[in-house]
């Protein structure tokens, strides 16, 4: 089943599956005890219109960003290619010499 969209993605960035996966493990857990109390269609369109907020919207793009753990960077791209510029400097140097 997919699920119906209720907003027009305010980004240009399709939702990855892991935004997708974090969004509902979120609303799952703010719509915890409230099974009961609303009927389930109810709770279903609820539950996937806050779902859509946050992976369509960007204020809610930025909440999912601000959830997921910090990426861990092993090599910046900015210092690769700051070596690279080097390398290419030095071997310049070396056949002119």
């Amino acid at each position: 089943m997919t699920r119906p969209r209720y907003l027009e993605p305010v980004t240009n960035e399709e939702p990855t599956a892991e935004d997708d996966a974090l969004a509902e493990e979120i609303v799952r857990e703010a719509m915890t005890g409230f099974e009961h109390v609303i009927p389930p269609q109810v709770f279903d369109a609820i539950f996937h219109y806050l779902v859509d907020e946050l992976v369509c919207t960007s204020y809610g793009r930025a909440e999912l960003r601000r959830c997921r753990s910090d990426p861990k960077v092993d090599r910046s791209g900015e210092v690769s290619r700051l070596e690279d510029a080097a390398a290419d400097a030095i071997k310049k140097d070396r056949s002119a010499g």
